[in-house]
C-alpha cells in the first residue's frame, strides 16, 4: 500500500494507557504492603508495636498517594485548561475568518449587482447618444439612468453597512407590488442579455406586500438575468403574482433546461455556479435580499413552461 493511501494510525490509546497505569498502581501497592509488613514484623518487639507500625505505615501510604494523586490531577487539569484555552483561541480565530469570508462573499454579491446596474446604465447612455431616438425612448432612457443612480446609491450604502456587520439597511413599506414588478421588468429589459427575451404576465393588481421597491428591483433583475442566461437570451420568461394564506407570492418562470431537484439547494450557495462564465453571486444576492431584507422565503420548483421557477413569498 502506498504512503498516500495508507490509513493513518492513532498511536494514542487511552484504554491501554489507563490499564497499564492501573496495573502498575496495583503492583506497587502490593509490593509496598508486602515489603512494609515484612519490615514491621522484623522491627516490632510486641503486638502493640506491630499495630503502631501498621497504623504509621497506612497513614504514610495515604499521605504519599494523596500527594501523588494531587500532583497528577493538578497536571492533568492544567493541561486540560491549556487545551481549552487553545480551543477557544482557535474557535475565535475560525469565527473571525468565517466572518471575513462571508463579508467577502456578500461584498462580491454587491459588486455583482453593481455590475448589472452599470450595464443597464451604459445601455441607457447609449440610447441617449442616439440622435434618432424618439421622445418616448429618450424619457425611458432618462428614467433608467435615474433608477440606476438610485440602485447604485443603495448598493453603496449596503457596502458601508456590510462593513459594520449589518445587511438590513432599508426599511420596507406596505403597498401594491404589481407596479414595482412591471417597472423592474422594464428596467431589466434594457440589459443586453434580456433584450431578446419575451415576457408574459399574470399579476394580481390588488396584491399588497411589505417590501422595499429597490430591493424588489434588485431581486427581479437578478432572477430575470438568471432566466435569460438559462435560455441563452432568447427564451420566454413568465412573471406571476398572487396572494394566499396571508402572504404574497411572486414567481419568475423560464423555459430553459430547468434545475435538477438535487441541485436546487446548492444554487443559493456562495460561489456555486453551473455557468462557464458565472460568478455564483447573483442568487446569493437574491436570497440575502429576500430573507434578510424582506423577511421572506425563496424556493426553486419546476415551471410548467419547462424550465425553472423561482418562487418568493413575502409577508403582507
Amino acid at each position: 500500500m502506498s504512503e498516500s493511501t495508507a490509513k493513518p494510525t492513532n498511536s494514542f490509546r487511552p484504554g491501554v494507557i489507563a490499564l497499564a497505569v492501573a496495573l502498575g498502581y496495583v503492583l506497587l501497592c502490593g509490593l509496598y504492603i508486602e515489603w512494609s509488613t515484612h519490615l514491621a514484623a522484623r522491627w516490632a518487639g510486641s503486638v502493640h508495636e506491630l499495630a503502631t507500625y501498621e497504623i504509621a505505615k497506612g497513614l504514610t501510604f495515604v499521605a504519599v498517594t494523596g500527594v501523588l494523586f494531587y500532583l497528577v490531577t493538578f497536571l492533568l487539569l492544567k493541561r486540560i485548561a491549556a487545551q481549552e484555552d487553545r480551543l477557544r483561541h482557535n474557535e475565535s480565530t475560525l469565527v473571525a475568518a468565517d466572518r471575513k469570508a462571508m463579508a467577502g462573499v456578500f461584498a462580491g454579491a454587491v459588486a455583482h449587482d453593481i455590475g448589472n446596474t452599470l450595464t443597464v446604465a451604459n445601455s441607457a447612455i447609449g440610447w441617449l447618444e442616439d440622435a434618432s431616438m424618439t421622445a418616448e425612448e429618450h424619457a425611458a432612457a432618462v428614467s433608467d439612468l435615474k433608477r440606476a443612480s438610485q440602485e447604485l446609491a443603495q448598493l453603496s450604502r449596503r457596502l458601508v453597512l456590510l462593513q459594520g456587520g449589518t445587511r438590513t439597511p432599508f426599511p420596507p413599506q406596505v403597498g401594491p407590488l404589481a407596479p414595482v414588478i412591471k417597472e423592474s421588468v422594464r428596467f431589466a429589459q434594457a440589459h443586453s442579455k434580456v433584450r431578446s427575451c419575451k415576457f408574459t404576465y399574470a399579476l394580481d393588481e390588488t396584491a399588497r406586500a411589505t417590501f422595499a421597491p429597490l430591493t424588489v428591483g434588485r431581486i427581479m433583475l437578478n432572477l430575470i438575468l438568471n432566466g435569460a442566461d438559462a435560455t441563452n437570451g432568447n427564451g420566454k420568461l413568465h412573471i406571476r403574482l398572487w396572494q394566499s394564506d396571508g402572504k404574497v407570492h411572486l414567481e419568475v418562470h423560464d423555459n430553459g433546461p430547468g434545475i435538477p431537484p438535487d441541485m436546487r439547494d446548492r444554487v443559493f450557495e456562495p460561489l456555486y455556479t453551473s455557468k462557464p462564465d458565472g460568478t455564483g453571486l447573483g442568487l446569493v444576492s437574491v436570497k440575502t435580499a429576500v430573507t434578510d431584507e424582506l423577511r421572506g422565503e425563496i424556493s426553486v420548483i419546476d415551471s410548467p413552461f419547462g424550465g425553472a421557477c423561482f418562487r418568493i413569498s413575502l409577508p403582507r
